[in-house]
């Protein structure tokens, strides 16, 4: 697993060749306190992902730490459909 900023990373790697899921935070400020806040919905993901998943996890519009709009879900390989919820 790897949580990153980098919204490109599933584009630019294999994740499934290196045997890793990709956690991309988006539309947060890249402040500590502000991370802190997405703590509880990173742990509710983390078990969902495998190895070869790109998921992208922002806070909700009209969260205090909000910069962006909604959050996104990606699939790499299709692996997350819409609701977030693994194969």
């Amino acid at each position: 697993m790897l949580i990153t900023r980098d919204r490109a990373m599933r584009y630019q790697q294999n994740l499934e060749r290196l045997g890793i899921a990709v956690l991309v935070l988006v539309g947060v400020r890249n402040r500590i306190e502000d991370l802190r806040m997405l703590v509880p919905q990173i742990l509710s993901i983390l078990p969902l992902l495998r190895p070869g998943d790109a998921y992208e996890l922002a806070p909700l519009k009209g969260d205090a730490i909000c910069d962006r709009g909604m959050p996104q879900v990606l699939g790499h390989r299709a692996a997350l459909r819409a609701t977030g919820v693994g194969r």
